[in-house]
This record gives C-alpha cells, structure tokens and sequence, in this order.
C-alpha cells in the first residue's frame, strides 16, 4: 500500500512539471516568443476624435501575456475588453470617453510577456470650444459698458440680435479675447433681452451670451420672463390646453426665447402664461411647446393690490385697470379704455348692468318625476360687484424641471387675498308639486351663460396681468316630501358687503373674508293640496377668478329658502263650490358661504380650500337638473282636411317643454297645464287639462272655414305659446265676388276680397297711378294732384269712380288700423300665384292680397296697394309687402300700383 501511494506522487510531480514547461516558450521558435500585431508593427498608433468611440485591434504569441495602461488613474478615459479567436488570435477592443477639455490628452498602453513588450500609442483629440466667461449679463435702464473673456481654439465669429448692442473694441491673447460691447439706455416701458452669439465659422459649435437690461418700470421682474411684443410678432395658432404657440417673427423686434423662458400670449383680449420647453424656427415663423405657467413665473420681491375700486381692501402698490373687456347683451365684445380707475366704473360697481339677469314666468322645472315637480317660475339677479386681489412675492425659487430639460425659476409667495364687494340681490318665485312620498338630495349648475366674463387687464411694472371674472348659477336643495300637494312661494334675497379669501403663509391655513347683512323676504302664494313638505333651495351664483387662465379664487354665495307645508288646500278650477283649508305653512331662510384659493407657492401648484358657514343648519347643499315647461303646443296630428259646417270632431294637442341636460331636447310634458280654446263654433270645454303630454278638445265648426286656436297662458295672462288649426279653405269663402269683409277692425271699416280691375281674389286687377281713374297707359302724361286726401271723391279715387259709392281707397290711417289688428304671413298658395294673407286677431276673418308686383314688373314677389292719402304733390303712401316684410312708406305717385277697396 506504501508502495502504491508513493508512485501516484511521484506521477503527480513529473505531471505538474510536464505541464508548466509546456506553457514556456520554445527557445528554438523566434515566431511564439514575440507579439505579432494583425494590423502592423509596435508601436501601434491609435486616434480617437473628441467624440470618443471604440477601436479593435488583434495580435498572436505563444507566450502568457498582460495588458497594462500608463498612468491609469490620470488616463481613465480608456477602457479595455478583449477575446480570443483561433490559431492563438486575440482581439482588443479600446473604447474612448467623450473628451470635453479643450486640449488633446495621450496615453501608452503596453502589451507585455515574459520576453517581449509592445506599444500602442492612443490619442483623443481636444473638443473645439469658445468658453465664455459669463453666460449673462444684467443691466439697468442706464446701460453701459460689459466686457467679455472668451476662450476658444478655434476662430470665430461675433452675432449681436439687437441694434442697442455695439461692439467697440477688443484686445487679444494666444487663445485668449477680451471683448468690449456698449449697450444703450433703454427708453422703452418694457424690459429687453438680447443676445450676443459667438460661433466657430464652421457654425459646429457657438456660445451665447444673454444680455438683459431692465426699464425704469420692469424692476422685480424674473430673468427668465421675456416679454414679446404681439403688435410686431403675429400670432397665428395658440393652444393653451395644448401648449403650442406660433407666430411670425419681427427681424425689427425678435424676442430672445430659449428653454425655460417665461412669456405672455395675447390672443383675442385673453392673456395666457406659458414656459418654453422646444423652440423651432422655419421660414421666419417660430413654433414654441410649452408648459403652462403662472404669476409666481414673472415677479419676485413685491407687493401689489389689482382692484377697480377708489378704495381698496390690500396693501402694497395699488393698481387700477388700463382696459376692461366684456360681452354685451348680443354677445358682441365691448373693450372699455380706462384713462383712470374712475372711467372703469358705472354707478360705482364694475359688474352693473353687465350681471343682471331677469325673467319672469320662465316655468323652469329642477326636479321632475312621478313624486315630485320642483321649479321656479319667476327669477331675478343682479350682481354689482367690485374685485379686489393681493399679492406679496418673496426671492425666487429654483426647482429643475428633468422632464422638461430647464431649471423653474418661482416666486415665493408670502400673501394673497381677493374678495368681491358690493350688493347682491335675488327674487325667486318657487313652484311645488308632489303627488307620493319622495326623499332625495339634488345639486346642479343652471343657466350656465347668463352671465358672460369680464376681462380687467391690469399694467404691473411695464407687464399685462390679466384678471378674469366668472360666475356660475347653480339650484342646490334637500327636500323630503308627502301627500298630494302644490305651492309657490316667492323669495327675495338682498345682501351688502363682501366676501373673500385671505392667506398668509407664516400663518398656514386660509381664513374667510365676510363682512355682510341680510334681508329676506317671502310670501307663500297658491298651496293647494294636502302633504307634508321638507325642503331647502338655494340659488345662489359661484364668483371665480383666473389670472392667465388658472384658476386663482372662488366664491359660492348661496342664499337659501327652507319650507315645511303639512295639511291642505284645495279648490277645483273649474267650480268655487269645492273648498277646505287645514294647511300649515313655515320657512326659514339664512345663507351659506364657501371660498377656495389656488396659489403657486414655492415647490409648485398648491390648492388650499376652506368652507366656512354664516348659518350652519344645512352643510351638504346639492344641484338640480335644468327643465323649462310648457315651451310648445302642437297639433297632435295634421290630418284634420275632413272640416265640416256642423260636424263634431275631436283635436288632440301635445305640450312639450325643454330638457336642457339632453342638449335642449324638446320632450312631452309630464306637468299637468291648463289649456284654453277659442274659436269660431262650439266647443266642449274652454279650459282642460293636460294628461300625458296630449290634450283633446271636442270641436263642432260653425263652417268650413271657421278656426280653432289652443293656448298656453303664463299665470299672469300672457300667452306662452299657441297654436291654430283651420280648414284648407278657399282664398275667400263667398263665391260671390266682388264683397266685403268684416275683420272685426275697431273703426268698423270692411275690406273688399278682390283689387280694382279683378272679379278673382286671386287676380291682380289694374295697375292705377295715384289719382287717376283709368289704368295706366304708357306714353300719357301724369297730371299731378295737390290734394291730401282723395279717398271717396269720384274725380281722383279709381274704387269709387269704378266700383260705385261707397265703395272708396283706404286711407294711410285705415291701412295702418290694418296692419296693427291683424297677422301677416307670406304664402304661396299655388306654383303661380303667391301673396300675403291678412287674418284677423279680433275674429279670425281673412283677405288675400295677391303679389302683383310695382307696375308690372316683379310680380309673385313683392305688392305695392295705394291708399288714398298723399304726402306731397310728389309722393303718396303705399302698403308694400315682400317676402317676409311689410308696411306703409311713400312711393312715387307716377308709379303704377294696384288698389284695394274699403267701404
């Protein structure tokens, strides 16, 4: 066994030793004890460009090698990998930094075995550089001299943006320049921002240098804020919720943007702040991305109030508006120049006249189903308001924007405030009706453009600051209701004072600003029914301000109406012998308050809110859908050809209101309206009730011809809506032609069915010249009448001297009486044959006066009927109809027009 292990280690030691001369060059073979390089002899020279990149090379040896780097910590700037392939082949792979010094750097790398040592020579050129020594220079409005060190290895080449920046001289080092610029005192109210930009004449590389030099006005104004004059540069698109910008550029005036610059667009009256992030320029027009930014973006260590009123609530610098914006009744855009606050200012509120909304018997219902109809029947709001805001900035804060590329530059907000003073005033008239038990909540915006914005564009240290004004009018209610019962009560609300925001920021929280009194009134009126009712109602408006398009305060005002109905009341419509009264009635009214503030504080958008309550017996107030009813009354049906003297027929109408929340949908009533007939023959009912959207009406006409008219009445009489069915009947209905027709006029005078020269009420007649009794013939003189009146005198008037006494021309007053008493519309009654029927509002009789034209030119499309008063020897007055107009006016008496007798 001794003997075993003793050979085994032996085996091992002549093992080992066989193996470690194996690995030792061959003294005999010169080709394994040297390195061979595949792409030349050693040294080898490498050469990397200041971009930096990666190179190969491969050698053979036979012999164990290393690879080492001189200086390796200085030259950290190369690396090295490396592989091997076959027949003894290694590949090396240098790979180069970006080199970013001005100077070439060098390093050896050394390849080495046990008898050989190969070089390779490795260098990376410098970087072409011009290094300046500031990258901006800030100047008052005084200007002066700058001088600029400028390193640089290659040469270059000097741009100056703006003719206020003059080089005047320079002096000189081997890679050194000193440059002298003078730059002028700036006169402008605006601060400005030019460049100097020095570039390498390849144009590979340049440097630029920002030089920005403030204006007597622009003190507290960021570095980064470039203001662009919107006069001289045209804006051409501008997407706010996009945030893309362009405009055409001015080569006299063009603004010096970059990543990170602030700027104001002024587009169409509306100011918006935004932050550029990608600028490109094509063809002279510059195309900008940008973030939206806000008022912490441009002024720093500052105070200032923006108001419009003689006496303000803040502190700091008061500044009034130079220019307020706003929308008319007819949605037009009215732009007030304020030479002083004073002008701004009617009946010393900003809002008078322009946020006062009144309509009466609107018959809005907010709620609507099988329990319950809530609405409002009468409304009216006026809002005089002032506007108020305060602003304290501090130092600026830096906060780097990595998703965008540049450095924010924010303010530091130490204070704001805004309030709205004045009066305000509301009047509603409520409306109930339940049927069953119902409990709900409700909240909802209505009428959500009744009051259009008001724009006040304020002037802060030569910079526009933009203040918009809004409010929204929103229904909010809790109710509870039971039984079958209906009521209307009317509300009115007046308030004087002010309310607002106000926060600090060594304070922390918000408080409230509310300085106000109250007066309240209401007066129940119609409770019919029997029920129990829980409810309270506000509406009430939510003022809001934005600067630049960013929301900055809110305001929710909401005077409230609480009622609680049990018992009844009850009285049939149509009898006054069905009467009981066991009702009780109680309301309570207060009003609550919210306010919410959204500022930039200095690590970003911020948004404090706060809600505090003048009356605290109701917190949760909500909104309701927006409903108006009735808006329509239609014929069910418009096959009703079938009409006969003394035949029974029944006429079904349907009653529509509007249901704004399905984009003003006209939708059948569920609301059960009263619906009066009137008309010619007997009827089954005066008055009836809608049931389902449709009410039905027996009518049995007295002739062919008689008519049927269906309305809606308001409460107060006026007519909502009516509509009329009458049979198609013939243009006149007595075949007897010529005759007269009674329309009911108040003077008693009858009008005839047919014109002078006609026997058809179709037919044109006889074109007359005024006072003459013939028709007019071509080539015969005009004699000319210095008469007045020539109605009913045989000698001038063509009807009496043609169709017999009494039968005359009306005068201007009778047509007049015409005009007044009656409807007119234009018809076509066949492809021939077109005119006006003239129906009576007083009892439903008609006429038709055929389109015959002036003379007999423009027949079918226009009527031109003399009357029998004159103006002046030269002129007369007519009737004329065309299309959709008519009236009287003077026409020239030599003219031929057709006449219509009167008796």
């Amino acid at each position: 066994m001794k003997h075993i292990i003793i050979s085994y280690f032996t085996f091992f030691i002549l093992l080992l030793i066989t193996s470690c001369k194996d690995d030792s060059p061959k003294q005999n073979d010169e080709s394994l004890n040297k390195i061979e390089f595949i792409n030349g002899e050693s040294p080898i020279y490498l050469t990397f460009d200041a971009s930096g990149g990666s190179q190969s090379l491969k050698f053979r040896t036979n012999e164990s090698w290393k690879i080492t780097i001189e200086e390796q910590e200085s030259n950290n700037w190369l690396s090295y990998s490396y592989s091997s392939e076959n027949d003894g082949v290694t590949n090396i792979t240098f790979k180069a930094s970006a080199n970013s010094d001005t100077n070439s750097r060098n390093c050896k790398v050394i390849i080495s075995t046990f008898h050989y040592k190969a070089y390779i020579e490795v260098t990376q050129m410098q970087k072409d550089a011009i290094v300046i020594s500031h990258p901006s220079y800030k100047l008052t409005e005084v200007g002066g001299k700058i001088e600029i060190k400028i390193g640089h290895n290659v040469d270059f080449e000097t741009n100056i943006s703006a003719n206020w920046i003059q080089q005047i001289n320079n002096s000189r080092t081997y890679n050194t320049k000193t440059l002298v610029f003078q730059i002028n005192e700036n006169t402008n109210k605006n601060r400005r921002i030019g460049a100097i930009t020095f570039s390498s004449k390849d144009k590979k590389i340049s440097q630029k240098i920002k030089i920005i030099q403030e204006s007597k006005e622009s003190k507290n104004i960021n570095d980064n804020y470039v203001h662009i004059d919107w006069k001289e540069n045209e804006l051409i698109k501008c997407e706010p919720e996009n945030g893309i910008y362009s405009f055409i550029v001015s080569e006299n005036n063009k603004p010096q943007l970059e990543k990170g610059s602030v700027f104001i667009v002024d587009k169409d009256k509306k100011a918006y702040i935004a932050i550029a992030k990608e600028i490109t320029e094509q063809n002279n027009v510059v195309t900008i991305k940008a973030i939206n930014g806000s008022i912490a973006d441009i002024f720093h260590d500052i105070d200032f109030t923006l108001t419009n009123q003689p006496s303000t609530y803040g502190n700091g610098n008061v500044i009034y508006p130079y220019e307020i914006v706003y929308y008319n009744q007819k949605g037009n855009m009215i732009v007030e120049q304020c030479s002083s606050y004073r002008s701004s200012i009617k009946d010393n509120y900003l809002t008078s006249q322009k946020w006062t909304y009144h309509q009466y018997a609107t018959n809005i219902p907010l709620l609507e189903n099988d329990a319950i109809s809530l609405g409002v029947k009468d409304m009216y709001i006026d809002l005089r308001l002032n506007m108020n805001m305060y602003f304290n900035f501090g130092g600026i804060n830096k906060i780097e924007m990595p998703q965008e590329g540049f450095e924010r530059h924010i303010s530091d907000m130490k204070k704001v405030s805004a309030n709205m003073a004045g009066v305000m005033s509301f009047k509603h008239l409520l409306a109930y009706n339940i049927s069953k038990y119902y409990s709900t909540s409700i909240k909802k915006e209505i009428l959500n453009d009744i009051f259009k914005p008001i724009y006040l564009r304020f002037m802060v240290n030569g910079v526009l600051v933009q203040v918009e004004l809004n409010t929204k009018l929103y229904l909010e209610a809790s109710l509870k209701v039971d039984g079958k019962l209906s009521s209307e009560v009317d509300f009115t609300y007046n308030t004087d004072g002010k309310v607002g925001i106000e926060w600090e920021q060594s304070l922390g929280e918000p408080t409230p600003i509310k300085e106000v009194s109250h007066k309240f009134n209401f007066t129940p009126i119609n409770i019919e029914g029997k029920g129990i009712t829980e409810t309270k109602v506000a509406i009430s408006p939510n003022f809001y301000s934005t600067i630049y398009g960013i929301k900055s305060s809110s305001f929710d005002f909401k005077p409230f109406l609480t009622t609680n109905i049990s018992g009844g009341y009850n009285k049939d419509l149509l009898s006054s012998n069905k009467n009981f009264c066991t009702w009780q009635f109680k309301s309570c009214a207060g009003s609550d308050f919210n306010s919410s503030l959204n500022i930039m504080s200095s690590s970003g958008e911020k948004e404090l809110q706060l809600s505090d309550y003048f009356s605290k017996e109701e917190l949760n107030l909500i909104h309701t859908p927006l409903y108006d009813s009735p808006i329509d009354i239609e014929l069910a049906t418009e096959n009703y050809n079938d009409i006969q003297k003394d035949k029974p027929i029944d006429v079904s109408f349907n009653i529509y209101d509007n249901f704004y929340l399905l984009e003003n949908t006209k939708v059948r009533t569920s609301l059960p309206h009263i619906v009066k007939f009137e008309g010619q023959g007997k009827l089954s009912s005066i008055y009836d009730i809608v049931k389902n959207g449709t009410v039905t009406i027996n009518w049995t006409p007295s002739s062919s011809y008689d008519s049927l008219r269906a309305v809606l009445y308001d409460y107060e009489g006026k007519v909502i809506k009516r509509t009329v069915l009458k049979g198609k009947n013939k243009l006149c209905p007595n075949n007897n032609h010529p005759h007269f027709i009674d329309l009911g006029l108040p003077s008693g005078v009858k009008w005839a069915c047919c014109n002078v020269g006609s026997k058809q009420p179709e037919d044109y007649g006889s074109c007359f010249r005024w006072g003459e009794i013939l028709p007019k013939v071509e080539g015969i003189d005009y004699i000319k009448k210095d008469i007045s009146c020539i109605s009913g005198k045989p000698e001038y008037d063509a009807a009496t001297a043609n169709w017999g006494s009494p039968s005359r021309m009306p005068t201007l007053k009778e047509m007049e009486e015409l005009k007044n008493n009656c409807t007119i519309k234009w018809i076509n009654y066949n492809k021939n044959l077109s005119g006006i029927l003239i129906t009576s509002k007083i009892n439903g009789n008609c006429i038709f006066l055929p389109a015959s034209g002036v003379e007999y030119d423009n027949i079918n499309l226009e009527g031109y009927y003399w009357s029998g008063t004159s103006h002046s020897p030269l002129f007369s007055f007519a009737f004329y109809f065309y299309d959709s107009s008519y009236g009287t006016s003077m026409s020239d008496v030599e003219w031929g027009h057709r006449i219509r007798p009167v008796q």
